[in-house]
């Protein structure tokens, strides 16, 4: 029997439910958790630990990231998104990793109360 994977928190797997990045694809987002560390970290230094450090990494601001989103048809379901990962993390961080490439993952991620890292993950295509 294998151990199951940490599960994200319920609030933000429900916050991305259906709702899609608008980009040359309009990918889906998808929740993740990464437990707490031993030694402290931020929730950037936590991501760089799980992508490819030979990828350009962006951090881009959350007033930024979610008022280019606010003109997006979907952009009240960015406006619940936004509550969400506020209410929810601290250390908020909206990263972009792989940026100038033709796919860059978005990352918003933040800690939990509990020193976990969590947040929501998606691709951006541009051509």
């Amino acid at each position: 029997m294998t151990a199951s994977s940490p599960q994200p928190p319920p609030e933000l797997v429900d916050a991305i439910a259906g709702l899609t990045y608008p980009s040359d694809s309009d990918e889906p987002w998808r929740a993740f958790l990464w437990p707490a560390a031993k030694l402290a970290v931020t929730p950037r230094q936590a991501l760089e630990q799980h992508v490819d450090a030979k990828r350009a990494i962006v951090e881009v601001s959350l007033e930024t990231f979610f008022s280019q989103l606010g003109e997006a048809d979907n952009a009240e379901r960015y406006a619940r998104l936004r509550r969400t990962v506020q209410q929810l993390l601290s250390n908020i961080a909206i990263i972009r990793v792989g940026d100038g490439e033709t796919q860059v993952g978005v990352f918003i991620v933040g800690q939990l109360a509990d020193g976990s890292v969590a947040g929501v993950t998606t691709v951006s295509v541009e051509t």
